[in-house]
């Protein structure tokens, strides 16, 4: 609320550097921007050769960004189906490849009702459980997510942490238009 009690919101900035897709499969989109990392789980299963990819996607980024700077934002597919034991394992020993370079983890899942909280809840046992350095959150709407990301952008000096409702509106949309995610 200003001064004057009026009370405003934030407005996005027009996203003055465009989202860069660095991999896509039939189960997976992920995007790059900045020190922000986006993956898109969709409604297909993703396989070990596609998790690899994912996992080497995000290192390379990290490897860019630098330690403890990468974002990563995890839009899951309100019908994304829950990993096997394989792909776990390769998700597993993944953090151990990336995880130094990681600022924090925020995962999307906007599912509603019953099914959507005992999602989220899953996904947060799940990330208590992997007990790592960064921190990490669940979410069920873009904007929570945001208002927890920007903070932690602006203290790595990421110009443009105003822009990440866009940019993450952007990639799901891409991902909607190659029909790995639901609309």
């Amino acid at each position: 609320m200003d001064p004057g009690g009026f009370a405003y919101t934030l407005q996005p900035m027009p996203m003055t550097e465009t989202p860069k897709v660095v991999y896509e499969d039939a189960a997976q989109l992920i995007a790059t921007w900045q020190n922000v990392l986006v993956s898109v789980l969709g409604h297909t299963a993703m396989t070990v050769s596609g998790v690899r990819a994912q996992v080497a996607a995000t290192a390379a980024h990290g490897r860019a960004s630098g330690p403890q700077r990468l974002l990563e934002i995890v839009l899951f597919d309100r019908d994304a189906p829950i990993p096997d034991a394989d792909i776990r394992a390769v998700l597993d020993s993944g953090v151990a490849v990336v995880g130094q370079y990681y600022l924090a983890v925020a995962s999307i899942f906007e599912g509603s009702g019953f099914r959507g909280a005992i999602i989220r809840g899953v996904l947060t046992s799940l990330s208590l459980l992997s007990r790592t350095e960064f921190p990490q959150r669940v979410f069920s709407t873009t904007a929570e997510c945001v208002q927890w990301c920007s903070p932690l952008l602006e203290r790595t000096r990421t110009p443009g942490a105003s822009e990440l409702t866009e940019v993450i509106a952007h990639v799901r949309s891409t991902a909607i238009k190659r029909k790995i995610f639901s609309s």
